[in-house]
């Protein structure tokens, strides 16, 4: 009787899970997505979040990182401002650093060592874990060597052990 019941009440659960909002349109109708998408039909998929952004991720090139990099130290600061505790951040926003940071590597001029000053003062500045975390792991693609003993000052200050750790190797991969 017991499995019965427990049985019962796991299929009501399962079909009250496979109830779409009447108001969901599904960007791909000719997919099969099972029983298991019923339950997220009200969450962003993927693709949903790619086209509605398609427009904005599509001006990040080397003409629009040039731009921000003419804006100096304070549209850096700017865009770092962007990053904000883990999963409250704009997406897109978070791909322009990346975007940046890679441009960075490129340049010809000073860009390199303009971000990565903006990067170190950003995770030094931040009690945020999260925030120092994604700051050193652009370190990590371009950071200078010269750089090593403030990244190593940025884990030795802070009370997260993955900070700390992460710090760690940031420092040896850009100090030596």
């Amino acid at each position: 009787m017991k499995r019965l019941i427990v049985t019962a009440l796991c299929m009501a659960a399962l079909a009250a899970s496979a109830a779409k909002d009447p108001t969901y349109k599904d960007p791909n109708p000719y997919a099969d997505y099972g029983v298991a998408m019923a339950s997220v039909s009200n969450r962003q998929m993927a693709v949903e979040w790619q086209n509605a952004n398609n427009d904005r991720l599509a001006q990040i090139d080397d003409a629009w990182c040039g731009t921000v990099f003419k804006g100096g130290a304070a549209a850096l600061k700017k865009k770092l401002a962007a990053v904000k505790k883990a999963y409250m951040s704009d997406p897109v926003a978070l791909a322009e650093i990346a975007a940046l940071t890679q441009y960075s590597m490129r340049a010809k001029g000073n860009e390199r060592e303009l971000w990565t000053k903006a990067l170190l003062a950003k995770a030094a500045s931040s009690k945020e874990p999260y925030v120092q975390m994604f700051c050193l792991d652009q370190l990590r693609w371009c950071g200078l060597p010269s750089q090593a003993n403030d990244v190593a000052a940025i884990g030795e200050k802070s009370g997260d052990k993955g900070v700390k750790d992460l710090a760690d190797v940031v420092r040896r991969e850009i100090g030596e």
